[in-house]
């Protein structure tokens, strides 16, 4: 009889670990699903969030001036644009210049300065790194 409750119990034993090794890939299977699945929404959030933020800015450039290699304008935050601006991208024929100023809130203008900027009748400008809000102006 002895033997016999050896036996048993060498077998529910084999048994435990294997069901426990099972137990862990399941765990293991579940995990790396859940991470993936966690990982690919959170990288959707932040695409959208950072596409859609853009469209909260509204603004107008005024009042541009260029002489001697100096480029002027005034920028306007409009009243309902939901962010302040700080940084401009301007495009030439010839260079792109990343500019930071002082923060313009809403409803705020500010007068712009850009020295040594050579420009031939246009130029692109966009702000806060949203280039589908690129708009072009004549000089």
């Amino acid at each position: 009889m002895l033997y016999d409750e050896s036996i048993t119990n060498q077998k529910s034993r084999k048994l435990s670990i294997f069901l426990f090794f099972i137990f862990i890939f399941v765990s293991s299977l579940i995990f790396v699903w859940g991470y993936r699945y966690y990982k690919d929404a959170v990288d959707m959030t932040d695409e959208s969030v950072e596409t859609t933020s853009c469209w909260a800015y509204s603004y107008s450039v005024q009042n541009i001036d260029y002489k001697d290699n100096i480029l002027s304008f005034q920028i306007h935050n409009r009243r309902y644009s939901d962010g302040r601006i700080s940084k401009a991208t301007i495009i030439t024929q010839k260079e792109t210049r990343e500019i930071e100023f002082t923060q313009v809130s809403q409803g705020i203008t500010r007068e712009i300065k850009i020295e040594d900027i050579e420009i031939d009748q246009k130029f692109y400008l966009y702000i806060e790194n949203c280039r589908d809000l690129i708009k072009e102006y004549s000089i």
